[in-house]
């Protein structure tokens, strides 16, 4: 393991003598396991016991175990691989060595080729084993997360090579796709939300729409891009912005649909 690494992040923690025990929830975790559930989300508020649950629940296994403690520092891509790479080599040692490498030269390889690269190795990793992540926020609620789920599940039923091959070829697209679509669709509202500020700022000068129009359209417009910035280190005031730009944008749509029709009818 890179010495740089913080190891308590990679192992899980000492469960302390006095605590909250939860069999029943340290069973049915253990029931999806046995009913061969690919992903299993543990949820509750901060200090409700869930690193606990899911040690108590490790130290009763049988299996190898990648344990991997996140925190808000690793919302970073070459930081969060590292330790990535680094918890699956504690569990399948070779898994995710090339990326491992790579990342501590300094290079941070693009999506597919992590993804691709570390898929493989997990196919060839001798025997299954446990990814365990604790800390982790996640939103689930979007087409690509559940095609991922669904194709995940279709991968263990599948009984032949070729269709394997498939499966892991779709994965790769929608990972592939999430990627574009996110980093064009992030740059497009940038551009986009710009020019209704350039836009509504020129309505200020024109006499063709009310001042009202203008006023509403730069305040809605101009909170709309702001966020988008402020929401990448302060993502409650952020928020904040985005309902406040909502109330504007209510002033505004209709306020311009009125000066275009009254264009429209001179």
């Amino acid at each position: 393991m890179n010495s740089h690494l913080l190891a308590t992040k990679l192992r899980p923690p000492a469960i302390p003598p006095k605590r909250t025990r939860r069999p029943h929830l340290v069973r049915r975790l253990q029931d999806g396991l046995e009913a061969g559930r690919q992903i299993t989300l543990l949820s509750a508020p901060a200090g409700f016991g869930k690193t606990v649950c899911a040690g108590d629940w490790v130290r009763t296994l049988d299996w190898p175990v990648a344990w991997l403690t996140l925190d808000p520092a690793d919302d970073e891509p070459q930081r969060f691989f590292t330790y990535f790479c680094a918890a699956l080599q504690q569990a399948a040692p070779g898994v995710g060595e090339e990326i491992a490498a790579l990342l501590a030269a300094g290079q941070l390889p693009p999506g597919e080729i992590i993804s691709a690269t570390l898929i493989n190795d997990l196919l060839a990793a001798e025997r299954s084993f446990l990814l365990i992540c604790v800390g982790v926020v996640l939103a689930l609620a979007n087409h690509s997360a559940f095609s991922m789920i669904r194709l995940s599940d279709l991968y263990a039923a599948a009984t032949t090579a070729a269709a394997q091959e498939q499966l892991l070829a779709a994965g790769e697209a929608v990972i592939a796709g999430v990627m574009w679509h996110s980093t064009s669709g992030f740059l497009a509202g940038i551009f986009m939300q710009g020019g209704f500020v350039l836009v509504s700022a020129l309505m200020l000068r024109s006499k063709t729409c009310g001042k009202g129009t203008a006023v509403s359209g730069l305040a809605a417009n101009g909170l709309d891009l702001l966020h988008v910035f402020v929401g990448l280190t302060l993502p409650s005031l952020a928020t904040t912005m985005l309902y406040i730009a909502g109330v504007f944008y209510l002033a505004w749509f209709p306020l311009l649909a009125r000066d275009l029709l009254k264009r429209g009818q001179e």
